[in-house]
């Protein structure tokens, strides 16, 4: 017995001592590595304009591709004057210099260093002039080059346009004045005559405000705000008939007890000058509170999230115990049985209100949250401060909740612009619980293994209508073909165990995948002799689980499904039968509906009214809360896993395609120029080609305009009928665009521009070289003569031929 006691307390003594090492061991390697954020440091760069400082930018510590950095233009004179002001910050300039390019950036029209001159308030401004003409009318990319202490470089992107007649110092002046006066709602009266308000539109709700919203909301209602960072405004656009700038800026409230709350504030206008006066055309605020988790207030069912619009998705772990939720730019977890409130991620350091580190330009996907409170999660876009300062990117993150310590797991550098990243990265992501991290970027599914950060290719080439997830993202398929059409193959992978699942189509049919319902794949089944003039019509949809199991089937008799959206209740299936020529004809829709139940657990997003601050938002939970004090936790941060990197492709803009702005952001890119068109003009926005030349531009047409035909081709006026003809006649210096599809409206934009555009009608094809007010002038080419036709007659004799128009613009000059 002694001999079997002395044994147990041996074997005991040799585990404690194991423990205590190992513990001793992790605890010192988490200590060692973990830290708050280092604080942004990079200078800040701003260009000067009528003494307003407009135009920030901010820093990147490598090169980007300079085409997709089109965050503001500078509008200068034909004196070419320009004036930059740098703020140093944290930072020591050594030197500056720019470089202008054409807008592909491929050649460089001039470039060289500037001369320091200390200005008021630590700014640093410098005077200098471009001294090589440039075109009129046309972008240009304005590049500087920072040389800090020690020799970091760092790179600022603008855009110069030199244009008559812009009103620029108007613009500005409206902008700051109608900001700063919506402090004071007696200074604001004159503001009233901006609006467009609506009765009963958002009564009360501070979070998002626009030009349609009373003279109350648009004055902050009874928030009292205080300017706490002052705008600088961003021209993001600007022609001789309208212009457009955001504007980002902090607030400041006090609450009820007379503590400090925080707002963030982001505005866009869109304005026109007629008549020796600025007319608001669009203005949009969205206002959301800096969280301060101290400041948080609990009901019994829910926790207050403030002024918000509360745009982001909320996930919970499985239980509904625990929720991930953003604002600002931050991510927070909340846990209902502690009542703990975790800050897990932030860029703001030290509880400032450093613009660079409020910034907009970056954003957060929470990929899963554990029983546990554990919570992956993405952060993408560009990096304010650390150690990826200055860089766009992505990292992955695992929130460690017992130890509560963010650590970075992967980095995936990126050259191109927040915009473009934001699309290339997709909507897919996933992290199995055994570390394998799975994202899709462009076109290109990647598998890394974040245990030892090896990586490889799963699949490329994908075509992005031929890749489906389900909604946990646990879950994809793919048609294997990557043909919408014409894919007789389909493979499902479950991404947590590796394992794949192939779906044939039988002899003479083929599949298409349109989504998930839960994890079970929804597709479709078209036979050969069922695909008529590019319908792609179903007979049959199935619901297939992994393992093979059709859950449900549906057919109709003599009916055929040609769409179908999927969502977490139903399938909903757009339909068509054929008429007695054998044509599809619009049926009647169906739907699917999920009869697997979700659990009794759940988690809303409400709106309630206060006196003060208007409506603001809760996260409600269905199990009630226990009403008292939050505990609040702030995370720190361990990069210990922070040398794996994922070098990804980002393909930035395609060389043939259309790019479309509009609100101040890039909307999306088009391979179809009218189809872009359509977007811009929906959106009151422009459109771009691959050269980064105006292509298109809502609102900027003359009243009036008469090209003369003795300046155009003679081959033009010939009228050629097709684009291929088009272009066979003008040759390599033209791009011709096909306006097929585009309004007579948006055609006479070219018209304006000094473009001719070629419209069919039901007797032949006419020149458009000219118009008014009530009319168009056409060209006839068997005539050789021009004739006035009414715009109303002229609008429906173009329609009743299919809109069929075409024109042509001079490519960009790399002069």
């Amino acid at each position: 017995m002694r001999k079997l006691l002395i044994k147990f307390l041996v074997l005991f003594v040799a585990f404690l001592a194991s423990v205590l090492i190992f513990s001793s061991v992790f605890n010192r390697r988490e200590t060692v590595n973990t830290s708050d954020l280092e604080p942004a440091s990079l200078p800040v760069l701003y260009m000067a304009t009528g003494g307003m400082t407009i135009n920030p930018m901010q820093g990147y510590t490598v090169k980007m591709q300079e085409k997709t950095m089109r965050d503001n233009v500078t509008p200068i004179s034909t004196s070419r004057d320009l004036t930059l002001v740098v703020e140093p910050k944290e930072s020591t300039v050594e030197s500056v210099s720019f470089t202008v390019t054409t807008p592909d950036g491929a050649a460089v029209v001039e470039e060289r260093k500037l001369s320091l001159n200390e200005g008021e308030d630590g700014m640093i401004a410098m005077d200098f002039q471009l001294e090589n003409p440039i075109l009129m009318n046309q972008e240009y990319l304005l590049h500087f080059t920072v040389t800090l202490a020690g020799g970091q470089k760092v790179y600022y992107y603008t855009r110069v346009l030199q244009r008559a007649g812009l009103n620029t110092g108007q613009y500005l002046e409206f902008v700051t004045n109608f900001y700063e006066k919506c402090m004071n709602k007696e200074a604001a009266i004159e503001l009233s005559t901006y609006l467009e308000s609506t009765e009963g539109v958002g009564d009360g709700d501070l979070a998002k405000v626009d030009i349609h919203s009373s003279f109350d909301r648009v004055t902050w209602g009874d928030l009292n705000p205080q300017i706490a960072r002052k705008a600088y405004p961003n021209i993001k656009e600007i022609n001789e008939t309208t212009c457009s700038v955001t504007q980002d800026y902090v607030i400041s409230s006090l609450d009820d007890e007379g503590q400090t709350e925080y707002y963030r504030v982001h505005e866009f206008y869109r304005m026109r000058y007629y008549s020796s006066r600025v007319r608001l055309l669009n203005f949009e605020r969205e206002t959301e509170m800096i969280y301060d988790s101290s400041l948080a207030s609990l009901s019994s069912s829910g926790v207050s999230l403030g002024i918000t619009p509360v745009g982001e998705t909320i996930v919970t772990d499985e239980n509904v115990d625990v929720a991930a939720f953003q604002q600002s730019g931050e991510l927070f977890t909340f846990n209902r049985s502690s009542s703990k409130i975790s800050r897990i991620f932030s860029f703001r350091t030290d509880g400032e209100l450093d613009m660079r580190e409020l910034g907009n330009r970056h954003k957060i996907k929470v990929i899963r949250v554990t029983e546990g409170g554990d919570v992956d999660f993405l952060v993408y876009g560009y990096m304010s401060n650390d150690r990826y300062e200055g860089q766009n990117g992505a990292m992955v993150l695992h929130y460690d909740a017992q130890q509560n310590i963010s650590r970075e797991q992967l980095f995936i550098p990126c050259n191109t612009s927040f915009s473009c990243m934001e699309r290339d990265l997709g909507e897919f992501s996933y992290i199995t619980t055994g570390g394998i991290f799975y994202i899709l970027i462009d076109s290109t599914l990647y598998k890394v293994d974040l245990n030892d950060g090896s990586s490889e290719i799963l699949l490329d080439q994908i075509n992005g209508n031929c890749f489906v997830a389900s909604s946990s993202q646990k879950t994809v398929a793919w048609m294997d073909q990557m043909q919408p059409e014409r894919s007789t193959t389909i493979t499902m992978m479950d991404l947590e165990t590796g394992a794949t699942h192939l779906i044939t189509a039988p002899s003479g049919s083929y599949l298409r995948a349109l989504g998930f319902l839960n994890e079970d794949l929804v597709y479709g089944l078209a036979a050969e002799e069922d695909i008529l003039e590019d319908t792609f019509a179903m007979a049959t949809v199935r619901i297939e689980s992994f393992s093979g199991t059709v859950v449900k089937e549906y057919t109709q008799n003599d009916t055929w499904v040609t769409e179908a959206s999927v969502t977490e209740e139903s399938v909903e299936l757009v339909r068509v039968k054929k008429n007695k020529k054998g044509k599809y004809k619009s049926a009647e829709a169906d739907r699917i509906v999920n009869n697997v139940q979700s659990g009794s657990e759940s988690i809303t997003v409400s709106r309630s009214a206060e006196e003060r601050r208007g409506m603001v938002a809760w996260l409600n939970f269905s199990q009630p809360l226990r009403e008292e004090v939050p505990v609040v936790m702030e995370t720190k941060y361990s990069s210990y896993m922070g040398d794996q990197r994922l070098e990804a492709a980002f393909r930035g803009f395609s060389d043939a395609a259309f790019q479309v702005y509009a609100m101040g952001e890039f909307q999306g890119e088009y391979a179809n120029v009218a189809e872009a068109i359509n977007a811009a003009d929906e959106l009151t926005g422009v459109v771009l080609n691959a050269d980064q030349q105006y292509v298109w531009e809502r609102g900027n047409i003359k009243e009036k305009m008469n090209i003369p035909l003795e300046s155009l081709p003679e081959d033009v006026l010939s009228v050629p009928e097709t684009p291929a003809a088009f272009s066979e006649v003008l040759g390599d210096g033209y791009q011709v665009m096909d306006l097929k599809g585009c309004l007579l409206s948006q055609a006479l934009y070219h018209v304006s521009q000094g473009r001719p555009v070629a419209a069919e009608t039901p007797d032949g094809f006419v020149l458009i070289v000219g118009f008014d007010q009530y009319n168009v002038i056409l060209y006839n080419t068997e005539k050789k003569e021009t004739y006035y036709g009414g715009m109303n007659d002229s609008t429906a004799m173009f329609e009743e031929a299919g809109n069929n128009f075409i024109t042509y613009m001079e490519k960009v000059s790399q002069k």
